[in-house]
């Protein structure tokens, strides 16, 4: 509902009035730093600190293949093209990995709340 240009949010106070959000091909964002010749990814502040610049790198997963969403680069230094794209392959790489653990662990949940007869709240419930 409109009131002079206001919008009014109307919510339930009831915890379990939800609908499930679709995460499929929701992008992961991870973080390579190169600190020496080292890349660190997804690096503590202090880490973050020994690095000139660090490289976020946007990626989902769609039909088993990877696809990067968009990249981002932090800080004031720069990136070599063969040094850029070694980031990028190692970001990619680490989103697949956390992307897979993520929707096993989320599966995971599912089935222990619904072993043990709790009802799921968010985007876990059906």
């Amino acid at each position: 509902m409109m009131d002079a240009g206001n919008a009014e949010l109307v919510l339930s106070d009831d915890p379990f009035d939800c609908t499930k959000i679709n995460i499929d091909h929701i992008p992961i964002l991870v973080t390579v730093s190169k600190i020496g010749e080292s890349f660190v990814v997804d690096p503590s502040a202090e880490e973050e600190e020994c690095s000139s610049a660090s490289l976020v790198i946007g990626a989902s997963q769609k039909n088993g293949k990877t696809y990067m969403t968009n990249t981002q680069t932090i800080g004031s230094g720069s990136f070599h093209p063969n040094t850029l794209f070694d980031c990028i392959k190692l970001g990619l790489s680490a989103s697949k990995s956390l992307d897979e653990y993520l929707v096993r662990a989320l599966k995971l949940e599912v089935t222990r709340t619904e072993r043990d007869g709790k009802k799921t709240i968010g985007f876990l419930s059906s």
